[in-house]
């Protein structure tokens, strides 16, 4: 019986040292497009189909809830911002990048480069904005 204790509290340790090692929240759209934020003190609201993450410094990330595919904790933040969305991207011309910063050329528009690539993440400028995009 006593084995079993701490064998359960140690196992109750490590799943909470475990948690620590994620200090970030993850968001995944439809789009493939992922954010993250801070996780340490973060609120969740939830209302008119949006939900709301506020970090410490009162930044607010809203995602709609029919467009949310995925939450998650992570070690390290996906270090690429989007500043803009698939939508806004539909009829410019864009130009495609690796995660690496190579240029894989320009594009009439998001639905011509989303053709043309192979299965992956790219970033992806348009007019002065950027987004990450997933191929699928």
């Amino acid at each position: 019986m006593k084995k079993e204790f701490l064998f359960v509290l140690g196992l109750a340790g490590t799943l909470m040292a475990h948690a620590d090692d994620y200090p970030y929240l993850t968001f995944l759209d439809t789009n493939g497009t992922e954010q993250s934020v801070v996780a340490t003190g973060l609120v969740i609201t939830f209302s008119d189909g949006q939900m709301n993450a506020t970090d410490n410094n009162g930044k607010v990330t809203t995602i709609s809830l029919s467009d949310l595919k995925k939450m998650y904790f992570s070690s390290a933040t996906s270090a690429i911002d989007s500043t803009g969305t698939e939508e806004e991207a539909k009829d410019s011309e864009v130009e495609v990048f690796t995660l690496a910063g190579n240029s894989l050329g320009k594009y009439e528009d998001i639905r011509q480069a989303k053709t043309a690539l192979q299965k992956g993440v790219y970033v992806v400028k348009h007019s002065h904005q950027t987004l990450k995009i997933a191929v699928q």
